[in-house]
Protein backbone atom coordinates (compact mmCIF):
# COMPACT_ATOMS: atom_id res chain seq x y z
CA UNK A 1 0.00 0.00 0.00
CA UNK A 2 2.67 2.13 0.76
CA UNK A 3 3.82 2.79 -3.06
CA UNK A 4 0.60 3.68 -3.71
CA UNK A 5 0.54 7.23 -1.43
CA UNK A 6 4.58 7.45 -2.43
CA UNK A 7 3.24 8.98 -5.84
CA UNK A 8 1.08 11.95 -5.56
CA UNK A 9 -2.26 10.45 -5.74
CA UNK A 10 -6.00 11.71 -4.72
CA UNK A 11 -9.27 9.71 -3.50
CA UNK A 12 -12.74 11.34 -4.77
CA UNK A 13 -15.33 9.84 -2.66
CA UNK A 14 -19.42 9.95 -3.55
CA UNK A 15 -22.47 7.81 -1.92
CA UNK A 16 -24.62 5.61 -4.61
CA UNK A 17 -28.47 5.58 -4.49
CA UNK A 18 -28.60 2.21 -6.10
CA UNK A 19 -25.99 -0.56 -7.74
CA UNK A 20 -27.54 -1.83 -10.80
CA UNK A 21 -24.42 -2.37 -12.42
CA UNK A 22 -24.54 0.44 -14.79
CA UNK A 23 -22.51 2.87 -13.04
CA UNK A 24 -20.37 1.57 -12.15
CA UNK A 25 -20.10 -0.75 -15.08
CA UNK A 26 -18.04 -3.92 -15.38
CA UNK A 27 -20.37 -6.12 -17.98
CA UNK A 28 -20.55 -6.25 -21.17
CA UNK A 29 -24.05 -6.78 -23.05
CA UNK A 30 -23.92 -10.59 -22.47
CA UNK A 31 -23.80 -10.20 -18.96
CA UNK A 32 -20.02 -11.35 -18.75
CA UNK A 33 -17.63 -9.63 -16.28
CA UNK A 34 -14.70 -7.87 -18.70
CA UNK A 35 -11.71 -7.24 -15.87
CA UNK A 36 -12.37 -3.41 -16.84
CA UNK A 37 -14.40 -0.73 -14.47
CA UNK A 38 -15.91 2.29 -16.13
CA UNK A 39 -18.22 5.16 -14.97
CA UNK A 40 -19.92 6.79 -17.59
CA UNK A 41 -23.00 7.79 -16.62
CA UNK A 42 -24.07 9.33 -13.36
CA UNK A 43 -22.01 11.82 -11.70
CA UNK A 44 -22.39 14.19 -14.69
CA UNK A 45 -24.05 17.69 -13.74
CA UNK A 46 -26.98 19.52 -12.55
CA UNK A 47 -29.73 21.16 -14.37
CA UNK A 48 -30.86 24.48 -12.29
CA UNK A 49 -33.99 26.30 -13.30
CA UNK A 50 -33.47 30.02 -13.56
CA UNK A 51 -36.85 30.96 -13.62
CA UNK A 52 -39.70 29.65 -15.34
CA UNK A 53 -38.34 29.65 -19.02
CA UNK A 54 -34.83 29.50 -18.07
CA UNK A 55 -32.26 26.49 -17.50
CA UNK A 56 -28.62 26.38 -16.59
CA UNK A 57 -26.52 23.91 -17.30
CA UNK A 58 -23.60 22.94 -14.41
CA UNK A 59 -20.75 21.28 -15.21
CA UNK A 60 -20.14 19.70 -11.57
CA UNK A 61 -19.88 16.80 -11.72
CA UNK A 62 -17.34 14.38 -10.35
CA UNK A 63 -16.26 12.62 -13.96
CA UNK A 64 -16.37 16.20 -15.14
CA UNK A 65 -13.90 17.17 -12.21
CA UNK A 66 -11.63 14.46 -12.61
CA UNK A 67 -11.45 14.84 -16.35
CA UNK A 68 -10.41 18.42 -16.66
CA UNK A 69 -8.09 18.18 -13.55
CA UNK A 70 -6.31 15.01 -14.14
CA UNK A 71 -6.92 13.33 -17.58
CA UNK A 72 -2.96 14.74 -18.35
CA UNK A 73 -1.50 13.85 -15.41
CA UNK A 74 -2.81 10.34 -15.29
CA UNK A 75 -2.08 9.55 -18.93
CA UNK A 76 1.25 10.77 -18.21
CA UNK A 77 1.75 8.33 -14.81
CA UNK A 78 2.04 11.15 -12.81
CA UNK A 79 -0.62 10.72 -10.80
CA UNK A 80 -2.69 8.23 -9.21
CA UNK A 81 -6.52 9.19 -8.61
CA UNK A 82 -8.93 6.81 -7.43
CA UNK A 83 -12.51 6.80 -6.67
CA UNK A 84 -14.90 5.23 -3.89
CA UNK A 85 -18.43 4.34 -3.88
CA UNK A 86 -20.50 4.02 -0.95
CA UNK A 87 -23.90 2.13 -0.84
CA UNK A 88 -25.78 2.27 2.28
CA UNK A 89 -22.93 3.04 4.03
CA UNK A 90 -20.92 -0.12 3.24
CA UNK A 91 -18.05 -0.10 0.28
CA UNK A 92 -18.66 -0.50 -2.41
CA UNK A 93 -16.01 -0.09 -4.90
CA UNK A 94 -12.79 0.99 -5.45
CA UNK A 95 -11.16 1.77 -8.55
CA UNK A 96 -7.75 3.66 -9.39
CA UNK A 97 -8.84 5.42 -12.63
CA UNK A 98 -6.09 4.48 -15.49
CA UNK A 99 -7.25 5.75 -18.43
CA UNK A 100 -9.97 8.99 -19.32
CA UNK A 101 -11.72 9.46 -22.91
CA UNK A 102 -14.28 11.71 -23.78
CA UNK A 103 -17.21 10.26 -23.75
CA UNK A 104 -17.71 11.09 -27.63
CA UNK A 105 -14.84 9.02 -28.00
CA UNK A 106 -16.20 6.07 -25.41
CA UNK A 107 -19.16 6.49 -27.09
CA UNK A 108 -17.91 6.33 -30.68
CA UNK A 109 -19.27 3.96 -33.76
CA UNK A 110 -15.93 1.86 -33.70
CA UNK A 111 -15.24 1.90 -29.48
CA UNK A 112 -13.53 -0.94 -28.01
CA UNK A 113 -16.04 -0.55 -25.74
CA UNK A 114 -19.02 -1.16 -27.49
CA UNK A 115 -19.95 -4.23 -26.30
CA UNK A 116 -20.13 -2.54 -23.07
CA UNK A 117 -23.16 -2.51 -20.59
CA UNK A 118 -23.11 1.26 -20.16
CA UNK A 119 -22.54 1.57 -23.89
CA UNK A 120 -26.10 3.43 -24.17
CA UNK A 121 -25.64 6.52 -25.95
CA UNK A 122 -24.18 7.18 -29.57
CA UNK A 123 -22.94 10.49 -31.16
CA UNK A 124 -23.53 12.22 -34.29
CA UNK A 125 -21.73 15.14 -35.42
CA UNK A 126 -21.21 16.12 -31.81
CA UNK A 127 -24.55 14.84 -30.52
CA UNK A 128 -25.12 12.77 -28.23
CA UNK A 129 -28.72 10.44 -28.18
CA UNK A 130 -29.41 7.42 -26.69
CA UNK A 131 -29.42 4.23 -28.26
CA UNK A 132 -31.55 1.06 -27.53
CA UNK A 133 -28.94 -0.89 -25.54
CA UNK A 134 -29.88 -1.56 -21.77
CA UNK A 135 -33.20 -0.30 -21.59
CA UNK A 136 -33.94 0.11 -18.20
CA UNK A 137 -31.40 2.03 -17.13
CA UNK A 138 -31.56 5.64 -17.66
CA UNK A 139 -34.82 4.86 -20.63
CA UNK A 140 -35.56 7.04 -23.42
CA UNK A 141 -38.06 9.38 -21.67
CA UNK A 142 -36.07 10.58 -19.39
CA UNK A 143 -34.21 13.51 -21.26
CA UNK A 144 -33.02 15.30 -18.07
CA UNK A 145 -31.05 12.06 -16.72
CA UNK A 146 -29.50 12.11 -20.11
CA UNK A 147 -28.14 15.82 -20.18
CA UNK A 148 -26.99 15.19 -16.58
CA UNK A 149 -24.50 12.23 -17.80
CA UNK A 150 -23.51 14.24 -21.04
CA UNK A 151 -22.22 16.96 -19.01
CA UNK A 152 -20.02 14.42 -17.02
CA UNK A 153 -17.78 14.93 -20.40
CA UNK A 154 -15.73 12.35 -19.57
CA UNK A 155 -15.26 8.93 -19.14
CA UNK A 156 -13.57 7.00 -16.26
CA UNK A 157 -11.79 4.16 -16.77
CA UNK A 158 -10.22 1.41 -14.72
CA UNK A 159 -7.86 -1.57 -15.24
CA UNK A 160 -7.07 -1.98 -11.19
CA UNK A 161 -10.14 -2.24 -9.23
CA UNK A 162 -11.60 -3.68 -6.20
CA UNK A 163 -15.90 -4.00 -7.22
CA UNK A 164 -17.21 -6.03 -4.17
CA UNK A 165 -21.26 -5.46 -5.05
CA UNK A 166 -23.34 -7.42 -2.98
CA UNK A 167 -20.46 -8.48 -0.78
CA UNK A 168 -20.20 -4.54 -0.16
CA UNK A 169 -17.60 -4.25 2.91
CA UNK A 170 -18.16 -2.77 6.32
CA UNK A 171 -16.68 0.55 6.65
CA UNK A 172 -15.59 2.02 10.22
CA UNK A 173 -17.47 4.36 12.04
CA UNK A 174 -14.34 6.32 11.88
CA UNK A 175 -14.33 6.59 8.22
CA UNK A 176 -17.93 6.90 7.78
CA UNK A 177 -17.69 10.07 9.57
CA UNK A 178 -15.37 11.72 7.15
CA UNK A 179 -17.16 10.35 3.97
CA UNK A 180 -19.85 12.22 2.01
CA UNK A 181 -23.11 12.17 3.57
CA UNK A 182 -25.57 13.88 0.91
CA UNK A 183 -25.18 14.59 -2.70
CA UNK A 184 -21.69 16.23 -2.63
CA UNK A 185 -18.09 14.30 -3.65
CA UNK A 186 -15.13 14.95 -1.46
CA UNK A 187 -11.20 15.04 -2.37
CA UNK A 188 -9.16 13.86 0.01
CA UNK A 189 -5.04 13.61 -0.97
CA UNK A 190 -3.72 10.26 -0.66
CA UNK A 191 -0.71 11.02 1.96
CA UNK A 192 -3.48 13.50 3.93
CA UNK A 193 -4.77 12.38 7.39
CA UNK A 194 -8.21 11.42 6.24
CA UNK A 195 -6.39 9.87 2.67
CA UNK A 196 -4.44 7.78 4.81
CA UNK A 197 -7.31 6.33 6.97
CA UNK A 198 -9.07 5.36 3.54
CA UNK A 199 -6.03 3.89 1.85
CA UNK A 200 -5.44 1.94 5.38
CA UNK A 201 -8.73 0.43 5.79
CA UNK A 202 -9.02 -0.31 1.87
CA UNK A 203 -5.57 -1.98 1.79
CA UNK A 204 -6.84 -4.31 4.69
CA UNK A 205 -9.50 -5.74 2.16
CA UNK A 206 -7.84 -5.26 -0.98
CA UNK A 207 -4.17 -5.38 -2.42
CA UNK A 208 -4.40 -2.88 -5.26
CA UNK A 209 -3.39 -5.05 -8.02
CA UNK A 210 -5.73 -7.96 -7.80
CA UNK A 211 -8.99 -7.16 -9.62
CA UNK A 212 -12.49 -8.24 -7.69
CA UNK A 213 -15.82 -9.04 -9.37
CA UNK A 214 -18.80 -9.26 -7.67
CA UNK A 215 -22.27 -9.20 -8.81
CA UNK A 216 -24.20 -5.88 -7.86
CA UNK A 217 -27.14 -5.81 -5.62
CA UNK A 218 -29.64 -4.93 -8.11
CA UNK A 219 -28.08 -6.17 -11.41
CA UNK A 220 -30.98 -4.22 -14.50
CA UNK A 221 -31.37 -7.58 -16.20
CA UNK A 222 -33.34 -8.50 -14.30
CA UNK A 223 -34.61 -5.95 -11.89
CA UNK A 224 -36.43 -2.56 -12.22
CA UNK A 225 -34.42 0.68 -12.44
CA UNK A 226 -34.10 3.31 -9.60
CA UNK A 227 -33.11 6.82 -11.10
CA UNK A 228 -29.69 7.47 -9.79
CA UNK A 229 -30.59 10.85 -9.49
CA UNK A 230 -33.69 10.11 -6.47
CA UNK A 231 -32.93 10.41 -3.01
CA UNK A 232 -33.08 7.80 -1.12
CA UNK A 233 -33.12 7.82 3.21
CA UNK A 234 -31.39 11.39 2.14
CA UNK A 235 -28.46 10.47 0.29
CA UNK A 236 -28.39 10.94 -3.15
CA UNK A 237 -26.05 10.09 -6.20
Amino acid sequence: MLEQVRKLSYIYAYRLTSDSGSAPCIYDLNGNTTGVLTLVCCKGGQIRSMGKKNEKEIKTGMRHTIGESHKEEIANGRLNVYVMGIYKNKLLYFANITKILLMEDYYAQDSYYKMRYDYIYEFSSGIPKRNNNNRKFHPKGETAQHRRDWLGKYALISYRFAYWGKESKTISEDLINILPKYQENKKYKGDSHHGLLIMNEVSALWDFNSIIQNEPHNYLRNQSHKECGKSENNLIS
